[in-house]
């Protein structure tokens, strides 16, 4: 056996290829993306729940600061006044 045939190169990445590095920064950010989404749509369906309450409960359980009132124009003069 010569010493030319014994030992081969061999490449050893020491980074993943580029698209691998693309792809796992893309899964990141999609994953990123659907926990804020689940997390906004369980925030609305909260508020929709909480809604259904009347507001005497609310005040009793302590939670009337959590509902967002509708808004009504009287409610946005009160609390912006008018500018015009």
């Amino acid at each position: 056996m010569s010493h030319a045939t014994c030992c081969l190169p061999v490449v050893v990445p020491t980074r993943p290829p580029w698209h691998q590095g693309l792809a796992a920064a893309l899964k990141q950010r999609l994953s990123q993306a659907w926990s804020a989404a689940r997390e906004s749509a369980d925030r609305r369906a909260c508020q929709a729940a909480l809604r259904q309450l009347s507001p005497s409960t609310l005040r009793d359980i302590g939670m009337a600061h959590l509902v967002n009132p509708e808004a009504t124009l009287p409610r946005v003069d009160w609390e912006h006044g008018r500018w015009n």
